[in-house]
């Protein structure tokens, strides 16, 4: 069961949200959640979002977040201090996605407090096919990181001809320009 319900005060006041969620898991443990959320613009594009949880068995979780959107495409910046239980943990991130019609994207991230973590990752993406890497975990606590790598692309057999392409997951169609050079291409409905 799931309630929530929110009211827009401007930019000026922000938005204050109210949440209400009764999960019942596979095993049958019962989790009641409320939540309280309020959001707002600050100085440029940045905004500020702060949430408390409370259970209703009497745990109780708050978090204050600052994002910042840098300019021309170039990512955003996260900055988060959260507390639970366990105490308190500050984290930050970096994410930069990758751009619709190809280059470079990745994501920084580091958690502090009693759940140390840290993660770097990257992806290109060519016209043919997308390169991604990356570590995580946890150095300082003496867990070493792991780290991954994934190429994904497609080779489309199709009315006689093989043709290389990023990732078809789905229904596609192949369109010939017949020489017309320039013609633009778009990536997901962009």
């Amino acid at each position: 069961t799931q309630l929530t319900t929110a009211l827009n005060m401007g930019a000026t006041w922000g938005s204050v949200g109210l949440g209400y969620f009764d999960v019942v898991g596979g095993d049958g443990t019962r989790t009641r959640i409320a939540n309280l959320s309020y959001m707002r613009p600050i100085f440029g594009h940045a905004s500020l979002y702060a949430a408390l949880n409370k259970t209703f068995n009497g745990q109780t979780a708050a978090q204050v977040e600052v994002i910042l959107p840098l300019d021309n495409n170039k990512g955003m910046v996260t900055a988060t201090a959260s507390h639970t239980e366990g105490g308190w943990s500050e984290g930050a991130q970096y994410t930069r996605s990758v751009p619709s019609d190809g280059g470079l994207g990745g994501d920084l991230a580091y958690t502090g407090g009693a759940t140390q973590y840290q993660q770097a990752d990257l992806t290109w993406r060519s016209r043919y096919f997308q390169l991604a890497g990356g570590v995580y975990g946890n150095g300082a606590a003496g867990t070493g990181y792991n780290r991954w790598g994934e190429f994904q692309g497609s080779v489309v057999a199709m009315d006689g001809a093989i043709i290389p392409a990023n990732r078809v997951t789905d229904a596609f169609a192949l369109i010939s320009t017949q020489g017309q050079p320039d013609v633009p291409v778009r990536y997901e409905n962009q």
